[in-house]
């Protein structure tokens, strides 16, 4: 193990990138904390060193030695997590840790400090949330609320149901269970259409396909005929399954049991004192209860209609989103958590959508009615004609793949903690777009990112709460992608962390509580004094403040 981690050491120092994660275009200068690029994976995965790496972690995984990798991980991340220094609170909730001590929380006093938290989706690339919460937990912060979309809502709920309650941490579990996930497997589709499929990603996007499966390819015109009727490749019932045992491991089964996981009661708050300077402007506590919530976005594209799927919650708790497990599922307390996971995964034509209900002969609460007369939840998506018998899901990032507006709370109510938002994509550039491939690629994109593109826009303050994690150039459906290539994204996750937290020395600041607090506090004071109280506008008077441009 020692010389895993020795050998892993020396090899990180000799891999940097020719940029950083905010592609500036050339190496950013030094900063107060030492300057690390992310990792390539291009790089690396042809460098003798970690090639070395690889067949050493390799063997541990053929022989049950996981710990053994998790620990070479740890080390090479270790220089990292040691830069993380909160000399200030990030958030107006804070406790004190009950858990036994542990290396993720880096204090001496154990001051957890409380924050919302957005996961973008990503497919494989989600792996890089597992090394930000690493790295968030290090600095001992915790989560009240978690939400995410596809690779997101996966993190998501997994970090819910294997921390042992709230206020532990549950990086290395969720390491441990990246590690051990059989990836390969979860294309479980008949050999013909999962051969076939695999020749068309490989092609579009230059990963490693069998040789033996282009031999199929006369057989094209058969298999997709039968994907056509399927409606996609894969069951997705291997990935369905291995994450209900994940969860049921740790008794979190049923979204009822992770419901009673997320419970804050036993969570002793206090509230940072407010700065005088803000108390005029700070607005008063709106009396609602904290809640602790875990929110898997997915596309019904049967209702088209975005679903937060979650479990059953009081209804006297008024707090966002507003979730919609109980138009799916009679008791959604006594349901799978798997099964939000997999209506959130459902990647177009790769995965078969998730269907709710599965089992022939039933149907979803009120099916056949006009869903407008019910003045229930359905309103509340803009649905209004006959409620279907069952429901199609597709991948939630059709709709949203980053949903930083999950857990949004209007100007005009002060902010208990923030909402850190991961996303996965880089900033937008410009598209190709002179074929017709081009177009289609580049009109898919614009469809599943506007809204957050829009939202983030309309409502400058994320830009402050948000981090993009580089992709160290790893193909998003890599389904063969060897241990190195986890760990780029892992080292990167961690990195990104740090550089939000601390600042990246090429213009964007460390996050300051404070400095977000006085611009909400503005965002509130100016929409009580102007005639109209619409976010959009509390958002524009934020950019007059600051001097941001509000385009």
């Amino acid at each position: 193990m020692w010389r895993s981690a020795r050998l892993f050491r020396i090899a990180i120092q000799y891999s940097p990138r020719t940029y950083n994660p905010h592609r500036p275009g050339k190496r950013p200068m030094a900063s107060a904390t030492s300057h690390r690029l992310p990792l390539d994976y291009n790089v690396i995965k042809n460098d003798e060193r970690y090639r070395q790496l690889e067949k050493e972690w390799q063997e541990y995984a053929r022989n049950g030695g996981t710990d053994k990798i998790i620990q070479g991980f740890q080390a090479g991340v270790v220089d990292l997590l040691n830069e993380i220094d909160l000399a200030s609170p990030v958030s107006d909730l804070r406790s004190k840790a009950t858990s036994p001590p542990t290396t993720e929380v880096n204090s001496s006093e154990k001051v957890l400090h409380w924050v919302d938290l957005v996961l973008a989706g990503g497919a494989l690339l989600g792996i890089a949330h597992v090394g930000y919460i690493y790295a968030l937990e290090h600095a001992g912060i915790r989560f009240r609320a978690i939400g995410g979309t596809s690779a997101g809502a996966l993190a998501a709920v997994l970090l819910a149901g294997l921390r042992p309650k709230p206020d532990a941490p549950a990086g290395t579990a969720l390491l441990e269970s990246l590690l051990q996930m059989p990836v390969p497997k979860f294309k479980d589709g008949a050999g013909l259409d999962k051969a076939v499929g695999d020749c068309l990603i490989g092609l579009a996007t230059g990963t490693y396909t069998s040789p033996l499966n282009w031999l199929l390819l006369p057989l094209f015109p058969v298999a997709l005929a039968r994907i056509v009727a399927k409606a996609g490749i894969h069951p997705g019932t291997v990935l369905e399954k291995w994450v209900h045992g994940e969860l049921e491991e740790k008794g979190a089964g049923t979204l009822g049991a992770l419901k009673t996981k997320c419970d804050l009661k036993d969570i002793v708050f206090e509230k940072v004192a407010t700065e005088s300077h803000l108390k005029s402007l700070q607005v008063p506590d709106n009396g609602q209860p904290l809640e602790g919530l875990v929110v898997a976005v997915s596309a019904d594209v049967t209702t088209g209609s975005k679903a937060n799927l979650s479990w059953k919650r009081d209804p006297a708790v008024n707090n966002s989103p507003v979730t919609h497990s109980e138009l799916y599922w009679a008791d959604p307390d006594s349901e799978k958590a798997a099964q939000c996971v997999r209506a959130s995964v459902s990647i177009p034509v790769f995965f078969q959508p998730k269907i709710v209900p599965a089992e022939k002969g039933k149907t979803i609460p009120n099916a056949g009615e006009l869903a407008k007369p019910l003045n229930n939840k359905w309103a509340t998506m803009g649905f209004s004609t006959t409620i279907p018998d069952q429901v199609r899901f597709q991948d939630g990032a059709v709709l949203s793949g980053f949903p930083i507006n999950l857990f949004h709370v209007p100007p005009t109510e002060p902010v208990r903690c923030p909402t850190f938002g991961v996303a996965l994509s880089p900033p937008r550039e410009k598209k190709k777009t002179s074929n017709l491939l081009e177009l289609l690629g580049a009109t898919i994109m614009t469809a599943t990112h506007i809204q957050d593109i829009e939202f983030i826009a309309q409502n400058k303050e994320y830009e402050m709460l948000t981090q993009t994690v580089d992709d160290g150039n790893v193909s998003a459906l890599d389904f063969n992608l060897p241990i190195i290539g986890k760990y780029v994204l892992f080292y990167n996750g961690v990195l990104a962390a740090r550089d939000f937290l601390m600042g990246d020395g090429n213009g964007r600041p460390r996050f300051d509580w404070a400095k977000y607090k006085h611009h909400r506090a503005n965002i509130s004071a100016a929409n009580r004094r102007g005639p109209n109280n619409g976010v959009g506008n509390g958002s524009a008077r934020l950019a007059q403040v600051v001097g941001t441009p509000t385009q």
